[in-house]
């Protein structure tokens, strides 16, 4: 964005140097005329990368939610199939895995793998339906 206002510097430099070297007129000088116009198209030179920089950095962080959500699509689709095959919203679905969090000692042994090298302080998260069948998430899901 600095870059854009260093000619709009010039021009008005340049401007003002007409108006410092050339003697007054009582008539209008076309060099000044044409340096007007060509700090109005400077200037709006430079308020269009602004808008363009300013529009690409929206841009940007709608791309990367699209990804997100592109990443996310197979994931979801198998859970709305899974919804549909157990007769159930997805909301409720969804409800059903809710998380909760659990130390390792309550963990089900099938469960326990060591998580890092602190393991009495660790913590995993499983839902209550996964507890109470003694099964892993993602066995519950799919």
């Amino acid at each position: 964005a600095f870059l854009a206002v260093i000619p709009v510097l010039i021009m008005r430099t340049l401007s003002n140097n007409v108006y410092r070297s050339l003697p007054e007129g009582g008539q209008r000088m076309w060099l000044a005329d044409v340096l007007t116009t060509f700090t109005v198209w400077t200037i709006s030179g430079a308020l269009h990368l602004g808008l363009v920089e300013a529009l690409l950095l929206k841009e940007k962080g709608r791309e990367m939610k699209r990804k997100g959500l592109e990443a996310g699509e197979k994931f979801a689709l198998e859970m709305i199939k899974t919804a549909l095959d157990a007769k159930m919203t997805l909301l409720d679905l969804v409800k059903k895995c809710k998380a909760t969090p659990m130390t390792v000692q309550e963990l089900p042994d099938h469960a326990r793998k060591p998580l890092n090298s602190n393991q009495e302080d660790a913590v995993k998260i499983m839902s209550t339906t996964a507890k109470e069948h003694n099964v892993e998430e993602h066995d519950m899901l799919f």
